[in-house]
């Protein structure tokens, strides 16, 4: 049994990286309402609004491409406590590096050792031929921006569902329960 085919992404925008210079080019793309409702399935959101991108992108390190921008859309979630419709405005800062495979490659075999430097940028990303299409990029930072835990304002739990704030007594030390035990019968 062979596994299913990845869904594919609902936006793509697609640059071509022999036309880049080290001048920044601009992409803009801004989704249709059909696009914006495959979008809402995709992220598994009741309804995407107003999604739209505004990227530059120029040569990086002769051979790669540096990308930066923005990705913003309005999506609606129902609210976690009353299920009530929440509208939320995404805005979120896109940037990220690519390099051809081949590099990548050619530095494996040169590096035995691997470090990670949590504080260090994003290592770049591969890339195979002269197209990039960075409608997953776009989509993963809109994903990063979506609260898994939306509310309506004013939206509460009922008492009945919160945890109780009164602390419990501490429970007895178990060696303490011991020793008057053995008091109690020593005596």
């Amino acid at each position: 049994m062979s596994a299913a085919p990845e869904k594919p992404a609902p936006i793509q925008l697609v640059i071509n990286t022999d036309k880049l210079s080290a001048t920044p080019s601009v992409l803009k793309t801004r989704a249709d309402a059909a696009v914006c409702k495959a979008l809402a399935e995709y992220m598994k959101v009741d309804e995407v609004e107003n999604f739209q991108a505004e990227l530059s992108a120029r040569r990086w390190r002769k051979h790669g491409v540096s990308v930066e921008g923005t990705v913003s859309a309005d999506i609606i979630q129902p609210c976690v406590v009353t299920l009530e419709p929440v509208r939320t405005h995404i805005s979120e800062a896109v940037q990220a590096r690519f390099l051809p495979a081949s590099m990548f490659e050619r530095d494996k075999r040169a590096e035995q050792e691997i470090v990670i430097d949590p504080l260090a940028e994003d290592p770049p990303e591969a890339f195979d031929g002269r197209e990039i299409d960075l409608g997953l990029l776009l989509l993963e930072h809109l994903a990063l921006g979506i609260d898994p835990y939306p509310r309506a304002p004013g939206a509460e739990l009922p008492p009945s569902l919160t945890p109780d704030t009164d602390i419990p007594e501490k429970p007895a030390n178990p060696f303490q329960i011991l020793a008057r035990l053995r008091d109690k019968f020593d005596s």
